[in-house]
This record gives structure tokens, sequence and C-alpha cells, in this order.
């Protein structure tokens, strides 16, 4: 399903991708996922400034949200490197007092992985 802009009030300058990743209407899931090639990335775009990342998923550009987990683990991704995004569910929040967050694992597929990052424990676990 297409993203329907005639909901939204588009900001940021010109976007470069058909759909974004979750899409508005969506409420994600446990086990939600994306995967493709990412292939470019658009800081601080729309009204909250987030980064934008692009991912080529069977030649259709596709634009996934960053927040402060998926910049983390974006954030030392090469360019041409196919990546997963699979969205794991909310958990409390160690920094924010009754607070919940969003976690989502990061892949890449090449001869390395991503470490699995707690963001919000700054521990990593392989």
């Amino acid at each position: 399903m297409a993203l329907d802009r005639t909901k939204f009030k588009m900001s940021g300058g010109e976007q470069d991708w058909t759909k974004m990743w979750p899409e508005k209407d969506h409420v994600l899931e446990p086990g939600d996922s994306i995967q493709g090639m990412y292939v470019d990335k658009v800081e601080k775009y729309g009204s909250n400034g987030s980064n934008v990342y692009i991912l080529d998923v069977e030649g259709e550009r596709v634009g996934v949200w960053g927040s402060t987990v998926i910049d983390e683990h974006m954030k030392d991704v090469p360019f041409e490197t196919v990546v997963g995004i699979e969205y794991a569910g909310t958990f409390p929040s160690s920094k924010r007092a009754g607070k919940n967050y969003k976690k989502f694992l990061i892949g890449i597929i090449d001869d390395t992985h991503v470490p699995d990052f707690d963001v919000e424990s700054q521990e990593t676990s392989l």
C-alpha cells in the first residue's frame, strides 16, 4: 500500500522515495520487517527533523523513518549494503521512568554483522 500523500503536509525538501515504512496508519507489530539495499539517507526531514534511510526494495525506493535506536544502528552501515530492519516491540526505558521505547533489530548482509546494540543501556551483545 502506497503512502497517501493527500493526508500529509510534506516538508524537508523534495522526497526521493515512493513510500514510507512503516506507513502512517500502520501500527507496528513485533516481527514486522523490511529488507532492501541501503542506497541513501536524508537528514533532518519532516516536522521532527528525522533521518530517513532509503532502501531499494525490489526496485522501489522506500523511506524508513529514523529513531534513536535505528539511527544508532545505521550510523556505520555503508551504502550499497543489504539491510534488514525488524520491529521487536516496546520496552521500558531505563533512562525515562514510566516511558517505553520502540526497539528495532538491524541486520546487514555481508561477511560481518551489526551487534545487538541496546541504546537504552548503552550495552552491546553478540
